[in-house]
């Protein structure tokens, strides 16, 4: 049932002040969400139009309070859960809830909070200081039964207690754990079988023997997050540990070889890979590495960096890789797979596209002839000038006729009678010829 203003204003007087400046998470609610003052959105500040993300939780009819399903108490110096109750009579339809940066620092107190809230699957603690053990009386934890996605980023929580919450989480399927200075992976006793995404970004793990523990712990993981750790020497031992994972993100880890990207290889069934900013990667400019790094991966992964790989550039990328090693005496085994596939290539002829600006043209007047380099930019009048020394004769005194020597059957020399017109727009070529004729 909503909440009715006669319940918020005996909550105002029953509600304690925070201990040491923090506040209760009934308090932050009421500080955020329940009070009277109209919201300020429209009002013109300045030159600033103030809008209010907050939804309208106030029945125009009832007087009643309905909180919104997503709640966002990020920032407000939250300690604990208040008394008992407090939290149910508030929250008790809430699914999704933020307490990131908060001062949460007391598991009994999150405990406290999640068991009054039973519709509750979604559940940041983000920046909360909560590095200490689980006490052994509240475990297992059965008020996180419900969470499927739960977010523990930078708390400092210790493996002990992630073993804990995962014993006390049976349906979750998405955990965060990055930024939380781990150095190692503890194994767990069990393995987890619903967390299907783990995001373990900026860590301290360095050696792939940790991150083989996390696919034993998760083995139906499908998404798995692990950049900026400073992993190394990637083997085929590790992909069959993950054999549901579809997506990896491993930028910015300390991958170093080619070697370690044929690897991936090893992962059963992966589709998407990252591998943004890696040490093996610096050497190659923008193009060349997107051509190598589509090679070296097995033709199961159909999206690198966020893009798709269609064939037509898969294509391209392997056959580039081909001629890239082709004339190499260090040859990988990815080489010899793609010859076998595309053949021999022979190397690409080295070919300027670009438009001439200079033909070689012969020039002739009656017994003279000479090899002229003619700007193909300059107009008919401007060619004609520079011929008034040749011929010696001044431009008023002598025609100029062009002669196309591809087109010599049939078709005698065209008359160049358009001063203004740009050589350019005749399609010369090298070999043609300038006939000067006298008036």
């Amino acid at each position: 049932m909503p909440i009715s203003m006669a319940e918020i204003e005996m909550l105002n007087e029953e509600l304690p002040l925070g201990a040491a400046g923090g506040k209760s998470l009934p308090e932050a609610i009421k500080e955020k969400y329940l009070t009277e003052d109209e919201p300020l959105s429209g009002m013109i500040l300045g030159q600033v139009n103030i809008i209010s993300n907050l939804p309208a939780i106030k029945d125009s009819n009832s007087g009643a309070i309905n909180l919104p399903p997503c709640l966002a108490l990020n920032y407000c110096c939250i300690v604990g859960a208040g008394d008992e109750g407090e939290v149910e009579r508030l929250c008790k339809n809430v699914v999704e809830l933020d307490l990131s940066e908060n001062s949460l620092s007391e598991w009994k107190e999150v405990l406290s909070i999640t068991g009054q809230i039973p519709k509750l699957r979604f559940l940041n603690l983000s920046s909360n200081p909560l590095s200490t053990d689980i006490p052994v009386q509240l475990a297992p934890v059965p008020p996180m039964a419900g969470i499927t996605n739960l977010v523990l980023n930078n708390t400092q929580v210790p493996w002990s207690t992630v073993h804990v919450l995962l014993d006390g989480t049976p349906r979750l399927e998405q955990l965060h754990l990055s930024l939380n200075k781990y150095g190692m992976v503890d194994s767990a006793s069990k393995a987890y079988h619903s967390v299907k995404l783990l995001q373990f970004n900026r860590n301290d793990i360095t050696d792939w023997t940790d991150v083989t523990k996390l696919g034993q712990m998760f083995p139906c993981l499908e998404s798995f997050y692990l950049s900026e750790n400073d992993v190394r020497g990637l083997t085929n031992a590790v992909g069959p540990h993950f054999p549901s994972l579809r997506s990896v993100c491993l930028s910015e880890t300390g991958l170093a070889s080619w070697e370690e990207i044929d690897a991936l290889a090893a992962f059963p069934v992966l589709a998407e890979v990252r591998l943004k900013r890696v040490p093996l990667a610096e050497a190659y400019d923008e193009k060349e590495r997107h051509q190598l790094m589509i090679a070296r991966l097995t033709r199961r992964v159909t999206r690198l960096n966020g893009s798709r790989i269609g064939e037509t550039e898969r294509e391209q990328a392997e056959r580039a890789f081909i001629r890239y090693y082709m004339n190499q005496e260090d040859k990988p085994a990815r080489y010899h797979e793609l010859v076998a596939t595309y053949g021999n290539l022979n190397p690409l002829a080295d070919v300027d596209l670009r438009p001439k600006t200079h033909v070689h043209c012969l020039v002739r007047f009656e017994d003279k002839c000479q090899e002229w380099d003619i700007p193909v930019k300059q107009t008919c009048g401007q060619l004609k000038q520079s011929l008034q020394e040749f011929a010696g004769l001044p431009t008023s005194k002598f025609r100029v006729w062009y002669l196309n020597r591809a087109y010599t059957e049939g078709c005698g020399p065209t008359l160049l009678q358009y001063p203004g017109r740009l050589l350019y727009a005749l399609r010369i070529q090298d070999g043609d010829e300038f006939i000067i004729d006298r008036k």
